[in-house]
């Protein structure tokens, strides 16, 4: 076993997942890291008493109990979405991150968050905890973890009665994540953007065009083939309301970056 982990999960149907999955495996190797695909994990029932946003959906939870799992066996872990590709030229994220810190590239980056920061900047007010805006609101879908943060995950921490306000917005896991990266102290590092180039239903401009007809962005193959892209980010993240635009949208950049058909 090796020191590092790159780790994902992927419950259900998800056909988009087959890129994203592939480039993370190209990438442990060349970053000396295994790689962890997880399916389903029990909750604890101290841990299923309470709601959680998007119509109870535990899925959210449990993405933060593989993370704590994981961390028992490894001193680092890259947590990738499943909607998540890594760039062949991505550098070594382990390398970047020392332990005890965690690392992530914050939401403002490429997303309009103004609803997002709205909910968090209320839960903090009420917390009473000293934040800054950028610096503590993290996107959770490219996370570096180090094994001496594991106590976040702790069952006090996330059932304490500012998480539990947490998990009930519209971005679940994400929330407590940031509250509890505040509340605890945790160390952390801001990724450069290219870490996490995070686009909203096939958004990646200028190297997409809108469907107005669709009412979604379309990556334009041609744009594609411009060397540029390819040095552009070294994490390509789909974000969005549609399982078919992230399909096409992880497809087109695997296209760019591979000649292996999937």
């Amino acid at each position: 076993m090796k020191k590092n982990l790159i780790l994902t999960g992927s419950l259900g149907r998800r056909p988009f997942k087959k890129y994203a999955f592939y480039s993370m495996h190209e990438y442990a190797k060349r970053v000396d890291a295994d790689v962890e695909i997880r399916g389903d994990i029990p909750i604890p029932d101290d841990l299923n008493d309470f709601k959680i946003g998007r119509n109870n959906n535990k899925a959210y939870l449990k993405k933060l109990l593989w993370v704590s799992e994981a961390l028992e066996r490894y001193d680092k872990v890259l947590w990738l979405d499943d909607t998540c590709y890594v760039n062949p030229l991505c550098p070594n994220l382990f390398e970047q991150v020392p332990a005890g810190y965690i690392a992530a590239v914050p939401n403002s980056i490429h997303l309009d968050i103004s609803f997002f920061m709205q909910n968090y900047s209320e839960l903090m007010f009420r917390t009473g905890l000293d934040y800054f805006d950028i610096e503590s609101c993290f996107n959770s879908g490219v996370v570096v973890y180090t094994k001496e943060m594991r106590h976040l995950f702790d069952k006090e921490h996330l059932t304490d009665k500012f998480s539990k306000v947490a998990w009930m917005s519209h971005w679940p896991e994400q929330m407590v994540l940031c509250y509890l990266i505040v509340k605890l102290n945790i160390p952390r590092i801001i990724l450069d953007s290219k870490y996490n180039r995070m686009n909203v239903d096939g958004n990646y401009e200028p190297y997409s065009k809108y469907n107005q007809r669709n009412q979604d962005f379309v990556i334009n193959k041609k744009l594609l083939k411009d060397d540029r892209f390819k040095y552009e980010s070294f994490i390509y993240h789909a974000v969005g309301r549609s399982p078919d635009v992230r399909l096409k949208s992880l497809k087109a950049v695997h296209e760019c970056f591979s000649k292996v058909n999937l």
